[in-house]
């Protein structure tokens, strides 16, 4: 059916949110949420942005709320053509849920910066965002749990190669395919950052191409 009345969309919209509402089982991620309710966040995002109606939805709400005031039904209708009545309060309503639309005024609003709080939060599940703390100054160099910059401070510079050592486990030897594999997971320039703990010797290499990581030194720099 055409988009021909707006009070009536607006209402499906808030039905469509109630039922997806009611239909979810995971908890929704926050401050202190576990891994298993940010993936589950993660995945439930992903899911409503997989779908190019939606993508093209999640556009058009922020092109006609550009000039600061919040999409009007009238709006999303007129931008999202083809879209009937029933589809675009469910397609809206599959947004709202997931985060990145947000009814506000009346009207709807992108809140973009949902998607990089869940980045985030996803970033502290990776392997090396685990292993530097939150309130370490050493975040600074990374982005997203991985390292993006390397420090020019020589003390901060073996903190974060002390850290990256820390992916590696110290009771065996590795092939270096095995120590870039697990390297990868800090920076993928992992030749760069397998010469940095050679040369700091938080890693041994013998003439077979064996890497072995060496003992405590370096441990608990993380933190400063």
């Amino acid at each position: 059916m055409p988009i021909t009345d707006s009070a009536a969309v607006g209402a499906a919209v808030g039905a469509a949110v109630g039922a997806a509402g009611r239909r979810s089982d995971g908890p929704s991620a926050g401050p202190n949420a576990g891994p298993s309710a940010v993936l589950a966040r993660a995945a439930e995002v992903l899911l409503a942005l997989a779908h190019p109606r939606r993508l093209a939805l999640l556009n058009a709400v922020a092109e006609a709320g550009a000039d600061g005031s919040p999409a009007r039904l009238a709006d999303l209708a007129e931008r999202s053509t083809g879209l009937d009545a029933r589809t675009l309060s469910k397609e809206l309503g599959r947004l709202i849920e997931a985060g990145p639309v947000v009814r506000q005024d009346g009207g709807f609003r992108a809140r973009f910066d949902s998607l990089s709080e869940l980045s985030s939060e996803l970033g502290e599940l990776t392997a090396l965002g685990r292993i530097v703390p939150p309130g370490s100054p050493l975040r600074r160099y990374l982005t997203h749990g991985r390292l993006t910059t390397y420090p020019r401070n020589p003390a901060d510079l073996r903190a974060v190669a002390a850290a990256a050592a820390e992916l590696l486990p110290d009771d065996r030897c590795l092939t270096e395919a095995e120590v870039n594999e697990l390297l990868a997971q800090a920076d993928p320039d992992t030749a760069r950052l397998r010469r940095l703990l050679a040369d700091l010797g938080l890693v041994t290499r013998t003439g077979s191409a064996e890497y072995r990581r060496t003992g405590p030194e370096g441990r608990g720099a993380t933190g400063a």
